[in-house]
C-alpha cells in the first residue's frame, strides 16, 4: 500500500512537472482559464506591464493577468521561442498576441524548477514596435 502511494505522488507530480509547457501555458491563457494557471505559479511571481516590475502573490498576479489579457482582449496568438537560460535548468517561452486592432503584445514567461516541480516565477508583458 506504501509503495502504491508513493507511486501515486511521483506520477502526479511528474505529469504536473512535464505538463508546465509552453503549449500547456499559452493554452490555458488562450482559454481564459485562470484557475488552472494559478495552478501553475509560483506562490510568488514577478509580472511586469511596460518595465514596471512588481513581485505580488500568485492570486494578485493571476488577477492583474487576468484583467490585462481582457482588456486587450487577443485574437491572434503566435508561439515566438522557447529555450533554456544559459547553464540552468529553467525554461522560457514567448509568445506574441495581437488584437483586432492589430496592435501586438510579447509576452515572456519564465519557468523554474522549485522543489522538484517547475513553476511559473516571472511573466513579462511588452508591447510589440512597429
Amino acid at each position: 500500500m506504501r509503495n502504491l502511494f508513493t507511486l501515486l505522488i511521483f506520477s502526479t507530480l511528474s505529469f504536473i512537472s512535464i505538463n508546465t509547457s509552453a503549449q500547456n501555458l499559452t493554452g490555458l491563457l488562450k482559454s481564459g482559464d485562470y484557475e488552472t494557471l494559478a495552478t501553475h505559479f509560483d506562490h510568488e511571481v514577478n509580472i511586469e506591464f511596460k518595465r514596471d516590475r512588481e513581485t505580488l502573490s500568485r492570486t494578485q498576479a493571476i488577477k492583474k493577468i487576468k484583467n490585462k489579457m481582457r482588456a486587450f482582449r487577443p485574437v491572434k496568438w503566435e508561439d515566438m521561442h522557447k529555450g533554456k537560460a544559459d547553464n540552468t535548468e529553467d525554461n522560457y517561452f514567448i509568445v506574441k498576441v495581437y488584437n483586432a486592432k492589430n496592435e501586438g503584445l510579447r509576452i515572456f514567461i519564465h519557468v523554474e524548477e522549485i522543489g522538484g516541480v517547475k513553476k511559473v516565477c516571472s511573466v513579462r508583458f511588452r508591447s510589440l514596435l512597429r
